[in-house]
């Protein structure tokens, strides 16, 4: 917008060629740099995390370990949370810098820059910041990679060698998610440059601001989403279910974090004054009245850090807790020394085993006591109303999908101590959950069954 008015001749607009604003949009970052250098060292630690995950998960030797397909789909769980904290947390501290540099902007306009020749040079300055923070994380990121790739096959123990690959879905996952925030980022520095006066810009950081309102909505939806998420962690039981739950719980508990630090902070801090035996001592008239305006300015930022402390603790806790109880874990899901699996077998493979076994543990001078065998059948469902339905592999982590196994009842009886006999329509049913089944029958596709027993464990020695 103009200063000028009636029949005074306007200032002299500035033309300039295009190294002159890379020239002025590096003097700009370097005379900002107290500023800016927080910002592009967060920024690249952000693209080095996000960088190092999809690493990890696109590597073709963890594709072919044994349950890779549970850890590239937590891996994958984490890649979206990264993203999401990056969106929240760059946009944040891009709206900080674009405050502080208004009365900057607003004194360029003044001595004839028109708003396409400061949005040029915006343009070369986000180009710069955001291609600098890009080229530097993915460096970063193949160095620090590495490390963690190492760390990572040291904990798992997996005995054939796994190599460091730096795929090139990697690289380009992480350049275009990056590209697309700086962009949408310099694209919001325009809007509000645009919008605002020459004199809007000049004041800066020195209007006033408004008080900001309640928003009621935002509040109870962070309240909800909150509690919702806390309710999901809890409740889940079924181990198939747990992860993509977890997911859904970590996603509500941020998402509400965000809403009640913006918005439910400042509700409860107007709360508080309306309380007028609390507000009205000079202890408390201050710092309320003084909050309610900071809250304002530093909800984000205070979220994001309860949202990394929250994470910081909830990761030690885990690998403490896996590590503590690392012998349990091993003991249920491996309860004997030696356990061989034959997948899609028949008879004569069975045979073949046998006689393989048996010369083996004679040669090594074994002796077997309490072995058993067992044959079943493994399959993914979906738990329905009174039964199961056939699912198609492929992601196992989704609500209601249950992991079915299917044994003879010659083997209950081997570890239960029984003669039970069944027909053809009777089973036994267990659950590992700590709620039982509860019901007389079950059906898995079209075939109904009903049940006989239903005991509280099943031990894995024989009686």
């Amino acid at each position: 917008m103009p200063l000028w008015r009636g029949k005074s001749k306007p200032p002299l607009e500035v033309v300039v060629n295009d190294s002159i604003y890379i020239r002025l949009a590096f003097t700009n970052l370097k005379k900002n740099k107290r500023s800016y250098l927080p910002f592009l060292v967060t920024s690249i630690i952000t693209i080095m995390l996000f960088f190092d995950m999809s690493i990890i998960m696109d590597n073709s030797g963890i594709k072919e370990m044994p349950g890779a397909g549970s850890m590239r789909s937590i891996l994958g769980f984490g890649t979206v949370i990264v993203a999401i904290f990056a969106c929240v947390f760059l946009f944040y501290t891009n709206s900080f810098l674009i405050k502080q540099r208004r009365k900057e902007i607003g004194l360029y306009n003044v001595l004839g820059m028109g708003k396409k020749e400061i949005a040029i040079m915006m343009f070369w300055e986000s180009l710069m910041v955001g291609g600098a923070s890009i080229l530097a994380g993915i460096l970063g990121g193949i160095i620090l990679g590495r490390l963690m790739f190492l760390l990572l096959y040291k904990i798992i123990g997996y005995q054939t060698s796994l190599q460091y690959e730096v795929t090139g879905s990697s690289i380009s996952t992480t350049l275009i998610l990056f590209a697309v925030i700086f962009f949408v980022a310099f694209v919001s520095n325009l809007i509000q440059v645009r919008k605002a006066n020459p004199i809007e810009l000049l004041r800066g950081g020195n209007v006033g601001e408004k008080e900001p309102k309640t928003k009621i909505l935002l509040t109870v939806f962070g309240v909800v989403t909150i509690a919702a998420g806390y309710i999901l962690a809890n409740i889940v039981e079924n181990p198939i279910e747990a992860i993509s739950v977890f997911f859904v719980a970590v996603l509500l508990v941020v998402i509400g974090t965000y809403a009640l630090f913006v918005a439910g902070s400042i509700a409860f801090l107007k709360l508080l004054r309306k309380n007028k035996s609390f507000y009205y001592k000079a202890k408390h008239f201050h710092s309320v009245s003084g909050m309610i305006y900071r809250m304002k300015q530093n909800a984000v930022g205070l979220a994001n850090i309860c949202i990394l402390s929250t994470m910081v603790l909830v990761t030690l806790s885990t690998t403490v807790g896996l590590n503590l109880g690392m012998e349990n874990i091993m003991e249920n899901r491996f309860p004997k020394e030696l356990i061989l699996t034959i997948e899609q077998s028949n008879e004569e493979t069975i045979r073949t085993v046998d006689t393989v076994v048996a010369e083996e543990l004679n040669r090594q001078g074994i002796r077997q006591e309490n072995g058993y065998r067992c044959q079943s059948v493994s399959m993914v469902t979906d738990k329905e109303k009174d039964g199961f339905s056939f699912y198609a592999f492929g992601s196992l982590f989704y609500p209601n999908r249950v992991l079915v196994q299917l044994a003879p009842v010659s083997y209950y009886n081997e570890m239960m101590g029984e003669n039970l006999e069944l027909s053809d329509q009777e089973a036994v049913i267990y659950t590992s959950s700590k709620t039982p089944y509860g019901k007389d029958h079950f059906r898995i596709e079209d075939t109904e069954f009903t049940i006989v027993e239903e005991p509280d464990a099943i031990p894995m020695e024989k009686k």
